[in-house]
């Protein structure tokens, strides 16, 4: 997401970082909102960007009643992340049966977001959030996914792929490119 930088948990599908990684990861990103601020030309927004934008914030704040709240649709989230992509209700435990439908139903709760209503702004800064957190779900779920090892038994625990494998000292990365949750591998700094 073009403007939106993160470190830590939220940075790599990885829950529990340590801190140094953490920080190593908010220099990073520092870094980088200083170089895109600097690089920064208004002309990159087209009419058509902003034009989008400010029609789907008015749909939300004019929206109807919607069928579901931003609590509800939040709430929702946390329970399949929970149940099927390694959470608390599976003691930290996954395969890729229940990381498919984990992704399946936050897409489903993602198309549910389009349709929240605002009263004002503040609960549209929520519904934002929220569907922000959507995506880092799904790029959690891609992570777990993409991993094909377990590397911390009693935390993340692929059950598909019990063993720790040497192949997998490499960086998993995911980016969203055209609503999609891209990956990639990066060999670890130093080897």
């Amino acid at each position: 997401v073009k403007g939106l930088y993160a470190a830590g948990d939220v940075a790599g599908g990885a829950p529990q970082k340590y801190v140094t990684g953490a920080l190593a990861e908010g220099e990073i990103a520092g870094l980088t909102v200083l170089k895109d601020i600097k690089n920064f030309k208004a002309e990159e927004l087209s009419e058509n960007d902003v034009e989008n934008h400010k029609n789907e914030v008015l749909k939300f704040l004019n929206g109807e009643n919607s069928r579901f709240t931003t609590e509800q649709i939040e709430e929702a989230m946390q329970t399949v992340m929970d149940s099927y992509a390694g959470g608390i209700k599976t003691n930290y435990r996954f395969n890729e049966k229940q990381l498919k439908i984990a992704d399946e139903k936050i897409k489903q709760l993602y198309s549910l977001s389009e349709n929240l209503v605002a009263s004002d702004f503040q609960e549209l800064m929520y519904i934002y959030e929220l569907r922000e957190r959507l995506v880092v779900c799904r790029s959690v779920i891609a992570h777990l996914k993409a991993r094909k090892e377990t590397r911390w038994h009693s935390f993340a625990e692929n059950l598909d792929y019990p063993e720790k494998s040497d192949e997998w000292l490499k960086y998993v990365n995911t980016r969203k490119v055209d609503g999609r949750i891209e990956v990639k591998y990066r060999n670890l700094v130093g080897r």
